[in-house]
């Protein structure tokens, strides 16, 4: 759309910039534009520089966070999933629950629990007699793990079918979706600023919002100018199992991923997706 200025220009189709894209497209009179490219075809792993943060099937959702403004957020956010499901006809949303186990008698043993009746969430303790061995049979706990089932909405949402769902819903609404990577966004001028792509377009916004995450140094724009930011690696491990096993794992564990260390204390949590399995401990001193 050659000459046409936007109202709002939205750089990077990941998670962020897609569900802002949505956002910003229920006002019917703002053009808007998303610009991001697509998830890489297999021959294209090794030369694509832009990649994004979404191309995996799990991402554990709850309400519970230490954090007050994250539980609001995470409510509310969770309450719109299906209506984005319905809107787009992607099912992304699994609300199968999240299983916590915290260690027994510790002082955040009692603050969970005081957490999950202060903002009234469902939970089921499955540490009585056989529930967990009936309920959970392939999960095997040690003894001073105590676990608690959040049934309150808590699951896992499909990252990959969830930015689809949401570029489909935005583009319904009249956002304009460009799969190109941008290359420069030059600072505002004449009323408008200057997005160039690689593939050679040239598009002009009002206003530019930047979703581009560790990739934001990368390229070359302007109105950022220079941004601390710091890039570190982080590896993945992709497990190929048999269909029976996916059939007996499906409820359980899929994704096991664990927070690092602060300079002064650390926990480990583990997080288990598809079932869900989440593991806190109580905070160490690290020596």
């Amino acid at each position: 759309m050659q000459g046409e200025i936007y109202d709002l220009c939205i750089v990077g189709a990941g998670m962020y910039g897609s569900a802002a894209a949505r956002h910003a497209s229920t006002h019917s009179t703002a053009k808007v534009c998303l610009i991001g490219p697509n998830e890489p075809r297999a021959d294209e792993w090794k030369t694509r520089e832009i990649l994004s943060s979404h191309y995996d099937e799990g991402r554990i959702v709850h309400i519970p966070y230490a954090n007050p403004v994250m539980q609001v957020l995470a409510r509310h956010t969770i309450k719109r999933f299906r209506e984005i499901e319905k809107l787009s006809g992607i099912p992304f949303y699994s609300p199968v629950g999240t299983i916590v186990t915290v260690e027994r008698g510790t002082s955040y043993f009692y603050h969970l629990l005081q957490e999950f009746e202060m903002h009234n969430i469902n939970y089921v303790d499955l540490s009585e007699g056989e529930i967990l061995k009936q309920r959970f049979p392939c999960l095997k706990l040690d003894y001073r793990d105590y676990p608690l089932f959040d049934d309150d909405r808590a699951g896992y949402v499909r990252a990959r079918a969830m930015v689809a769902a949401l570029k489909k819903v935005a583009h319904s609404q009249g956002c304009h979706i460009v799969d190109d990577i941008v290359e420069e966004v030059k600072k505002f001028k004449d009323g408008a600023h200057e997005i160039i792509t690689e593939k050679g377009r040239v598009l002009k916004a009002k206003k530019v919002l930047f979703c581009t995450g560790a990739f934001t140094e990368f390229k070359k724009f302007d109105p950022l100018k220079k941004l601390k930011i710091q890039v570190n690696k982080e590896t993945a491990a992709m497990l190929r199992i048999s269909e029976d096993e996916k059939d007996r794992i499906r409820a359980l564990v899929l994704e096991n991923w664990s927070l690092g260390h602060s300079k002064k204390s650390g926990s480990g949590n583990v997080r288990r997706n598809k079932g869900m399995v989440q593991k806190r401990r109580r905070p160490r001193s690290v020596r």
